[in-house]
C-alpha cells in the first residue's frame, strides 16, 4: 500500500520552433492523420466487402494498408499531443513501447513488400506493378536509414532537418500506400464496379 511508483520520463527536444505555429501544425498533422486513416480503411473495406477481391494479391494489399494504419496510430496521437503541449514528455516505458511498435511495424512492412514482390514475380499479375513497389520501398528504406543514422551518429545536423526527415518517414508511405495500391490498380476498380 505504501509503495511509490518511480517512473523515468524522457523530455523530447525535437520540437524547437514549433510553439509559434503549433495550431497550424496540429491542424495539418491531424488532417494528414485523418486522410491516412480514411483512405487506407476505405480500400481495406472494399477488399473485405467484395468477395471477388479475396485473392492473395489483394490480401497482401489489405495487410499492407492495415499495417500503415497501425504504423501511423503508433506515432500520430502522441505527436499531436506533443505539438499542442508546452513541454514534450513521455514515460520511459511508453517510449520503449512506441519504439518497439514503430520498428516492428516497419519490419512488417518490409516483409509484406517482399512477399508482394515474390507474388508478383511468381504469378506475373498485371495490375500490381513491380517497379512501383520497388521504387516506393527504396525511397522508404532510404528515409528510414537516414533517420536511424542521424540518431546514431553524433552529427551537427539541425534539429529542423531531423524533424522534417522523421515527418517524411511518418507521412510518406502511409499516405502513398492507398494511392499506389488502391487507386492505381485497375483490377480493383474493375472488380468493385462489377458487383
Amino acid at each position: 500500500m505504501g509503495e511509490e511508483l518511480n517512473e523515468t520520463h524522457i523530455v523530447l527536444e525535437g520540437f524547437i520552433g514549433v510553439t509559434k505555429y503549433r495550431y497550424l501544425y496540429f491542424v495539418m498533422l491531424f488532417t494528414i492523420y485523418i486522410v491516412i486513416l480514411c483512405s487506407n480503411c476505405i480500400i481495406v473495406g472494399l477488399i473485405v466487402i467484395h468477395k471477388n477481391l479475396h485473392e492473395p494479391m489483394f490480401v497482401f494489399i489489405a495487410s499492407l494498408l492495415m499495417n500503415s494504419v497501425l504504423y501511423t496510430t503508433v506515432v500520430y496521437p502522441k505527436l499531436l499531443i506533443d505539438v499542442l503541449s508546452n513541454k514534450q514528455i513521455i514515460s520511459y516505458s511508453a517510449c520503449l513501447f512506441q519504439w518497439f511498435a514503430f520498428y516492428s511495424l516497419g519490419a512488417a512492412e518490409i516483409f509484406l513488400l517482399a512477399a508482394m514482390s515474390y507474388d508478383r514475380y511468381v504469378s506475373i499479375s498485371n495490375p500490381l506493378r513491380y517497379p512501383v513497389i520497388m521504387g516506393k520501398t527504396t525511397i522508404w528504406v532510404i528515409l528510414v536509414s537516414f533517420g536511424v543514422l542521424l540518431n546514431r551518429m553524433e552529427s551537427n545536423f539541425p534539429t529542423t532537418v531531423r524533424l522534417v526527415m522523421t515527418l517524411l518517414n511518418v507521412i510518406f508511405h502511409p499516405l502513398l500506400n492507398p494511392i499506389i495500391y488502391g487507386l492505381k490498380i485497375q483490377k480493383l476498380r474493375i472488380k468493385t464496379l462489377e458487383k
